[in-house]
């Protein structure tokens, strides 16, 4: 009983700092051209005991990672977030961000549409982007708590100084040799915080603008809300066998739904948006 008690609790805690928007010229509603983003190097992640390790290599056994530059822009995902599996066509999530127009009449219209990049996991020499959360143990399985702190943000009413409160963090998991990736969660700062996904249309033409329009948009999306798993540490849990890995996918966006010309103005060269990721495991 002493030598099991050793596995019923473990932390890997996970530190990771994305960078914001960098300048003005990228924002979901803009009328200009070009997009541009800033990037931060990253921290570490480590694990305070051998019953749960992370590593980039299937082998690995390592206390530490290091996560390598990256960068987060505004954007949405097409479709609804959810678990797939890739053995029945099943693909990984797709995002997309637009440039506006402004109509004779004043209005503001999708007048082009492109595939969006989320941040993604990598590590230090950006040669590895698989991250490995391993349950070493060879006796038991090990059922593991997904948790996220979000970054605090200033904003009071109607006054915005930061973009904390629009980061968006998704988790999945592919346990064994599964096909199968499981959404673990999507976090934001704020469970009032609304966070959209769809299909952005872009205007081929000069006419009829109905169909492009940024309000037609967001009116159908409305509807077409995620589900957020919660803010702050809030938790999620999933199962690993015993002595089994699973790859853990990471996606951090910002909500591009609400991300303004003003708000792109906050993010300047160096700012950075941050979270902890930590999972925690206790035998099943």
């Amino acid at each position: 009983m002493k030598t099991k008690s050793l596995f019923i609790s473990t932390i890997a805690m996970v530190v990771l700092l994305v960078v914001a928007l960098a300048t003005g010229t990228f924002a979901w509603y803009t009328s200009q051209n070009t997009a541009s983003a800033d990037s931060a190097g990253l921290s570490t992640a480590a694990s305070t005991s051998a019953t749960i390790a992370l590593a980039w290599t299937p082998s690995g056994n390592t206390t530490n990672v290091t996560f390598g530059v990256s960068q987060v822009e505004p954007m949405i995902p097409t479709t609804e977030l959810a678990t797939y599996d890739t053995s029945d066509g099943g693909v990984e999530p797709e995002f997309e961000s637009g440039l506006l127009g402004t109509t004779p009449g004043g209005q503001e219209y999708f007048r082009s549409v492109s595939g969006g990049d989320p941040w993604r996991q990598k590590d230090s020499t950006l040669a590895f982007n698989t991250l490995y959360l391993r349950n070493v143990n060879p006796n038991a399985g090990a059922r593991i708590t997904t948790s996220l702190t979000l970054p605090t943000t200033d904003n009071t009413g109607e006054t915005i100084v930061d973009n904390n409160d629009i980061l968006r963090v998704a988790i999945y998991s592919v346990v064994g040799g599964s096909t199968e990736h499981t959404l673990i969660g999507v976090w934001g700062v704020s469970t009032a915080s609304a966070a959209y996904y769809g299909d952005l249309t872009a205007w081929p033409g000069e006419g009829d603008y109905t169909n492009y329009l940024v309000s037609t948009f967001m009116s159908s999306a409305s509807e077409s809300t995620l589900t957020l798993t919660g803010s702050g540490n809030a938790t999620a849990t999933f199962d690993i066998p015993q002595s089994t890995n699973a790859v853990i996918e990471i996606y951090a966006w910002l909500e591009g739904t609400v991300l303004d010309n003003d708000r792109s103005a906050l993010s300047t060269t160096g700012s950075e948006v941050s979270f902890d990721l930590s999972f925690s495991a206790a035998t099943i």
